[in-house]
């Protein structure tokens, strides 16, 4: 009975580890289209296009803070380059 509940809690902890890496890749998809679709942006010539990138990004409900002022301080690096 023991083996039967050390191997559960084995499979439990593979599941919540394999979850929490599908987790990390959909994350990382969902900050590379944010950052894609703000560069496709940005990169147009006018003032205009770069505060349409920064507002995309600031409005996009699935990034977080950190993840919305990083991306936006580097577009405004690209800007002053």
């Amino acid at each position: 009975f023991k083996l039967i509940l050390i191997m559960a809690s084995l499979t439990d902890d593979k599941e919540e580890i394999e979850k929490g890496i599908d987790d990390e890749k959909n994350r990382t998809r969902v900050i590379a289209l944010a950052v894609r679709e703000a560069m496709a942006v940005a990169f147009r010539v006018n003032q205009a296009d770069w505060d349409a990138a920064c507002r995309n990004i600031l409005q996009n409900h699935l990034l977080t803070v950190e993840e919305k002022t990083t991306i936006i301080a580097l577009l405004k690096q690209r800007e002053s380059n």
